[in-house]
């Protein structure tokens, strides 16, 4: 038995996950001698002792080694200031796994309040999967919180799932409860905060990477597919065998729970599906629909706090937008940025009514004359009610009137002056007019001459 194993033996650890490195045993070795030389707890010649131990351990480059060396520190140990601090050095399902590995060893979760967030998160998904009884969990959490309550509400949503998975009848109940602190966590945080808002460990993301986090919804009468509202195309779902699917379609929408992937990788979908949650809404008309709507929700949070920043010092400009619950939408606004002039000033930011891209003025530059509406740069809209202009009439790039109809797809528009290219919205919001294909063939007509 190699030196590493047989203190995890004599430390009856359960959490061995193999020898690592070389390096691994050498400072194992070192801290051994150092916990020798340890007077009882709270000893005054024990800090000088434990900074050292907690040196030695930060000095390990692999941070799941550094991990596994802290489990194995006596547990009055691992508690001093200086092996705590060693906390932020690790990921998140590394501090995960502290707190699971003390848990499944001596029911201590004493390190629970020095985990982050997304650690506490990652940490109850890991108890759902793995633990055949989440109430000793919970009644651990209970003392804790009888010290120090718990304020985060993303990490008091979880918790919350995880009693519902011994309290089936309360379900109902408990996902209301879920569902308003997660809204009031979100606009709490769209409103107070310039900071983008994360959800990481509990929104599935977006696999072909056109937003963060998926929104993909079911498509009636579409096998095995999804409708993306973003790129407006169908996605298949993540079950899906990848070679199956042709290479310019999208794929990964995370429609359906899948509880057999590693706990690091869970979502609310499979915690919701662990602990037999159903989303029910008034206005939800299925319940897989509530995660991509929130998904939506924040994706469009995000995208207007981009907008927001000042191209040239990146610091939010003041604002007073409203954000309601799966609604981010604003009217016509001015921003300016609070610096000198060299910096944003009046920048107009408006939701286009064609498309639902964000008009912003720093890339849309241009109106039509005496008309105070931006023509958009992603489909070319211009105002809506126009008697004189259609989408294509107006290059939104370069404000020349020579765009075409791409003859592979009529839906697309292209500029022969600078290339840029829309895509014009649905029939429903199209404003082309039917003397478009004249004019366009009268441009074609002169760039060939």
């Amino acid at each position: 038995m190699c030196n590493i194993c047989y203190k995890l033996h004599i430390y009856g650890n359960t959490a061995y996950v193999g020898c690592r490195s070389a390096i691994m045993e050498i400072k194992f070795f070192s801290i051994d001698k150092l916990v020798m030389q340890l007077q009882e707890p709270h000893h005054f010649e024990n800090y000088e002792i434990i900074l050292k131990i907690a040196n030695t351990i930060a000095q390990v480059p692999i941070t799941q080694e550094r991990a596994v060396m802290i489990h194995l520190l006596p547990e009055w140990v691992r508690h001093e200031e200086p092996i705590l601090d060693l906390l932020n050095s690790l990921c998140d399902d590394e501090q995960a796994s502290l707190v699971w590995w003390s848990f499944i060893e001596s029911n201590s979760i004493l390190l629970w309040n020095y985990i982050s967030t997304k650690a506490k998160i990652l940490c109850v998904y890991r108890v759902g999967k793995e633990c055949d009884n989440s109430y000793r969990f919970l009644q651990e959490i209970s003392k804790l919180q009888s010290i120090k309550p718990e304020t985060n509400k993303l990490v008091r949503c979880v918790l919350k799932l995880l009693w519902a998975k011994n309290n089936s009848d309360k379900s109902n109940a408990v996902f209301r409860q879920i569902d308003q602190l997660l809204t009031e966590y979100v606009i709490e945080l769209a409103n107070n905060s310039n900071e983008l808002l994360d959800l990481d460990c509990l929104l599935p993301y977006c696999k072909p990477k056109n937003v963060k986090y998926c929104e993909g919804i079911l498509w009636n009468n579409k096998e095995n597919s999804a409708y993306c509202p973003r790129v407006k195309k169908p996605c298949l779902i993540s079950n899906i065998k990848k070679e199956n699917i042709a290479s310019s379609g999208l794929y990964g929408a995370r429609l359906y729970a899948d509880n057999l992937q590693d706990w690091r990788d869970w979502s609310l979908l499979e915690l919701f599906k662990e602990v037999k949650i159903v989303p029910s809404l008034p206005k939800l008309k299925r319940p897989e629909d509530y995660l991509p709507k929130l998904s939506g929700w924040i994706n469009r949070i995000n995208e207007i706090k981009l907008r927001l920043k000042c191209s040239v010092c990146g610091e939010i400009m003041p604002h007073n937008i409203e954000y309601a619950k799966f609604i981010a939408k604003f009217r016509v606004t001015v921003f300016s940025c609070k610096h000198s002039n060299r910096h944003d000033h009046n920048i107009y930011l408006n939701e286009c009514w064609g498309c639902e891209e964000i008009i912003d003025s720093r890339e849309s530059k241009y109106k039509l004359p005496g008309d105070s509406y931006y023509i958009c740069i992603h489909c070319g809209s211009g105002p809506r009610k126009s008697k004189s202009y259609s989408q294509g009439d107006i290059c939104p790039k370069c404000n020349k009137p020579e765009m075409v109809i791409n003859q592979a797809n009529e839906q697309y528009y292209q500029c022969l002056s600078c290339s840029h290219t829309i895509k014009l919205p649905n029939r429903r919001k199209s404003t082309t007019l039917s003397s478009l294909s004249l004019k366009n063939s009268t441009v074609s007509a002169r760039y060939r001459d």
